[in-house]
């Protein structure tokens, strides 16, 4: 299976243990969902397609309590695809999609979580 991980470094509870209780949990967990959503689309626009099946499996699984997410294809040939063969050169889409989608967001999420912190701050 070709998947790709989200997770958070440093963890949620190291930054909610830095800036205390003011709803961090819960917009990182959006933020992970956004960035996964968002990987997953660019990961679509840049895979090769034949049939369309390969395409159309990659999805994205969001963790229930932790701040993780998962972008991911079960189709069996998808390594194959991914990685080549000695027949067939590689076609990384996920890694292009990952990419694709770094380009868009870099420095975003820290930006939102300034202004989320300040919203929140404001509010004491």
């Amino acid at each position: 299976m070709t998947q790709i991980n989200v997770s958070l470094r440093p963890s949620a509870e190291a930054i909610q243990k830095a800036y205390g209780n003011a709803g961090i949990r819960d917009f990182l967990g959006r933020q992970i969902e956004r960035v996964s959503f968002k990987i997953q689309r660019m990961a679509k626009q840049v895979t090769p397609v034949d049939t369309g099946v390969l395409k159309s499996s990659i999805a994205t699984t969001i963790g229930l309590g932790d701040l993780s997410a998962r972008v991911a294809t079960n189709v069996n040939y998808a390594l194959y695809v991914h990685e080549g063969t000695r027949f067939m050169r590689g076609r990384p889409f996920m890694e292009w999609g990952v990419k694709f989608a770094q380009l868009n967001l870099d420095g975003e999420i820290a930006s939102k979580l300034d202004q989320h912190l300040v919203k929140k701050l404001t509010k004491l």
